[in-house]
């Protein structure tokens, strides 16, 4: 199974806040939290790229989940994975509107985030697993197969 991977600025280790306002962009593979992913997935899933955007971009520009969905339909994934964006706002708002958008257009996606990130309302049907509140704690999130939030349909 084919997956993309989307992650923001930090997590895709372009750089902090001094690079949140990154367009749009695709790294092959899997990367950063990524590789942990791809470990949990098996051998079954193979993360076939990450697409990444800063923060402030996917916050600010209209249409930047749109830009960030066209760029990983070109990976033709089966599935697109967005986060774990933690308890991280603009970042998990743009990982829910990016599972949301994919969700409209009948892609299956997921985010991850954790059951307080201002960003779960904006995953509309998508599915949302949780995840840890912090990133020094992701060891603490559930696995793959964990609990799914309630979404919105």
């Amino acid at each position: 199974m084919r997956v993309v991977h989307y992650l923001n600025q930090f997590f895709a280790g372009l750089g902090g806040e001094d690079k949140a306002g990154t367009a749009p962009g695709v790294k092959p593979g899997a990367v950063g939290p990524g590789r942990k992913l791809q470990e949990l997935l098996g051998s079954e899933h193979e993360i076939v790229a990450t697409v990444y955007c800063g923060d402030d971009y996917a916050a600010a520009q209209p249409g930047a989940a749109d830009a960030i969905l066209d760029l990983a339909r070109r990976e033709r994934p089966d599935v697109i994975v967005a986060g774990p964006a933690f308890t991280s706002g603009r970042y998990g708002v743009a990982c829910a509107l990016v599972a949301a958008a994919a969700t409209r257009e009948g892609l299956a996606a997921v985010a991850s985030m954790h059951p307080d990130n201002p960003g779960l309302d904006d995953a509309a049907a998508a599915p949302v697993v949780a995840c840890a509140r912090w990133a020094r704690r992701s060891s603490d999130s559930p696995p793959p197969s964990g609990r799914w939030l309630a979404t919105r349909p």
